[in-house]
């Protein structure tokens, strides 16, 4: 079987999946003169300027901590919006001929997950992408999964592989780390098809 590998942000949906949600949640109504909103307004002017990558999910971090993790079930429906019919269309035809979806992203696990299953996109066997950390209801942080893009060419030669079972589902790779160091990961658990799969 082929395998896609899809990014969220720019390619699904046409901005960045990350900036409308700290702009849906801090900068409208009573909350857009609060210090998260200042915050916010801060990540997405960085984002927007390619400032570090770990400095800037640090302070994404920090916004969304204290926000009820329900926030995200309605955000969710609202970027599927801007997925495209056609796209919507095309992504299925090709789920359907057989080929193998997954999504490598940059962006939150969590709110890819929430907008495609709003899409009624049900055709990712895996998405990757930093997931939020969420206790009792709540968002407490983000664990950082970035792929490191040296580890990603041999991540991507190696996932037809333990999708087919002929290598093990326990593999290392490296991170680029919050601090902006990279890390080793060993990464182990079963493999699903069904729905979204583990992630």
């Amino acid at each position: 079987h082929r395998i896609v590998f899809w990014d969220f942000d720019g390619t699904l949906i046409p901005f960045d999946s990350e900036q409308y949600l700290l702009r849906s949640l801090f900068l409208s109504g009573p909350s857009r003169c609060s210090p998260r909103a200042w915050a916010a307004r801060l990540f997405i002017y960085g984002d927007r300027r390619g400032w570090h990558a770990g400095l800037l999910k640090t302070l994404y971090a920090w916004c969304l901590r204290g926000t009820p993790a329900s926030a995200l079930d309605e955000i969710g429906p609202a970027l599927a919006a801007h997925i495209a019919p056609s796209d919507r269309v095309a992504l299925r035809a090709l789920a359907s001929r057989g080929l193998r979806m997954v999504l490598l992203s940059c962006g939150t696990a969590d709110l890819s997950r929430r907008t495609l299953h709003a899409a009624g996109l049900c055709c990712f066997e895996r998405i990757e992408a930093n997931a939020l950390r969420i206790r009792d209801g709540v968002i407490t942080g983000i664990a950082r999964r970035i792929v490191h893009p040296d580890c990603l060419i041999n991540f991507r030669k190696a996932w037809p592989g333990i999708l087919a079972g002929r290598i093990p589902s326990s593999y290392e790779y490296q991170i680029v780390h919050r601090s902006g160091e990279s890390r080793w990961m060993v990464r182990r658990g079963g493999l699903s098809g069904a729905g979204f799969g583990p992630g």
